[in-house]
This record gives structure tokens, sequence and C-alpha cells, in this order.
């Protein structure tokens, strides 16, 4: 195939996407504004026990006695 036409369908492939994911954001604003779905906080219980519990070794305390989620080994 030519370059050309190759660079035109990836090209209208993107555009396409771009418009259905311009719709959603659209469509969840309005939800927003007529209040049929609201923006906060979930309050959904899962995952709240994460620092809970017993542990081996050393801890550095702030990530452990507050609850949340300690990352490990990455940047």
């Amino acid at each position: 195939m030519d370059k050309e036409v190759i660079i035109a369908v990836v090209l209208a492939a993107l555009v396409l996407v771009s418009l259905f994911q311009t719709f959603q954001l659209v469509s969840v604003s309005n939800k927003i504004a007529t209040g049929a779905l609201s923006a906060g906080t979930s309050t959904s219980t899962s995952g709240q026990n994460l620092g809970s519990g017993s542990t081996s070794g050393s801890s550095t305390g702030s990530s452990a006695s507050s609850g949340g989620s300690a990352m490990v080994g990455g940047c």
C-alpha cells in the first residue's frame, strides 16, 4: 500500500476515536449537570484495611499506620 493511504487511514481512525471520546465526555458532563450522576468519593469499603494486620520486619510507620496503600519498589 501507498504510504499516504496508510497515513490517511490512521488519521481517520484517530479522528473517529476523538469524536467518540468527545461524545462520551459531553454525555457524562450532562449527567453530572442534571444530577443523574454525582462526582465525589466512593462509599465502597473494599481496600480500606490495607495497612492493618500484623507485619514482619521493619515498616516505615507512616504508610502502615495511616491505612493507605504503600508503594513497593518503584518510583
